[in-house]
């Protein structure tokens, strides 16, 4: 399962990869506002079960969260524009932890909403009641292994962690280009042992930090070169160590270790489905890659499959 819009299961270090392929496995959704199709959707996040994947996408542009199965086929929506519990104002990131609960980033509100998977209204981050604290458009949040939020407040160019009853834990970060500053960070995402990877995205770089939030390394830097960035928009940690990036402005997912070496670089589908339009959203589930490709309406499906040191599978 993803860390980053979902819970990761601590499974020990992961074998050392070698090298990543990835083929075109489906392509979901297209323009529009009714059942399956989207209109600038930015979020995803997957619950994977026996009988496939089920899929939950933030349909941004639409104002609304779509419950999908994996094949794409449309079950229910959540959602409508407002500013009340269970309304959004462009919902741009999901998480969903451990199938039970569903948190949705929405933005222009100024807050992180949770919900169980049915779509029933639970809390709002931050709980001024718990807090003083306040978001200023906040765009991504990943879950540890706690059940604690760990949410980019973009504006505020910091990360802010929330317990799940809506406690304030701690804050860090600030404006800047040094280590452990950031300049609008943009996604979050959590690895087995509680590391916390940050799409600094006006920096154009992902920086890596522990639990406490001391950092610990950073790659990328800005171009278009194999393993820099343009302004990064999603990223994703999966419990086969691959730490997966959408370089949007590069119209790119790139895929690393994680200590940050390269190791895949996805844009072009082939002449069929064409290129990567300003992708966003990322999750991962077992070998398969989902990619909300934002500027073309439409979830991504790829298959990956790794090469590993000798030995391993």
């Amino acid at each position: 399962m993803l860390a980053g819009c979902g819970r990761l299961i601590k499974t020990g270090a992961p074998i050392p990869i070698l090298a990543v392929s990835c083929k075109l496995d489906s392509v979901i959704g297209s323009i529009g506002s009714g059942p399956g199709q989207f209109f600038d959707p930015n979020g995803i996040a997957v619950d994977p079960r026996k009988n496939g994947d089920f899929l939950y996408v933030a349909d941004s542009g639409n104002q609304r969260i779509q419950y999908l199965n994996n094949s794409g086929d449309y079950i229910k929506q959540l959602g409508r524009f407002g500013v009340s519990p269970g309304e959004f104002n462009n919902p741009v990131c999901l998480a969903v932890e451990f199938g039970h609960y569903l948190f949705v980033v929405d933005r222009d509100n100024h807050r992180v909403q949770q919900f169980d998977v049915r779509g029933v209204y639970i809390r709002g981050y931050p709980d001024e009641a718990k807090s003083q604290i306040s978001l200023r458009f906040p765009r991504g949040v990943a879950i540890n292994s706690l059940g604690e939020l760990c949410i980019a407040d973009t504006w505020n160019d910091r990360i802010v962690r929330f317990d799940r009853l809506g406690n304030l834990l701690d804050a860090w970060g600030g404006f800047g280009k040094g280590r452990g500053f950031m300049n609008r960070p943009t996604a979050v995402a959590v690895d087995g042992e509680d590391n916390l990877y940050v799409a600094d995205s006006l920096n154009h770089r992902v920086q890596k930090f522990n639990y406490r939030g001391d950092f610990l390394m950073e790659f990328g830097g800005q171009g278009s070169g194999t393993g820099f960035f343009q302004e990064p928009l999603g990223l994703a940690v999966d419990d086969r160590g691959l730490v997966v990036v959408s370089d949007t402005g590069n119209a790119r997912v790139q895929i690393f270790d994680t200590g940050g070496r390269f190791l895949a670089s996805i844009s072009d589908l082939g002449p069929q489905a064409g290129k990567l339009s300003r992708p966003s959203g990322v999750t991962a589930a077992g070998d398969r890659l989902y990619v909300v490709d934002s500027g073309n309406h439409r979830i991504v499906r790829l298959i990956l499959t790794l090469t590993r040191t000798s030995g391993s599978p």
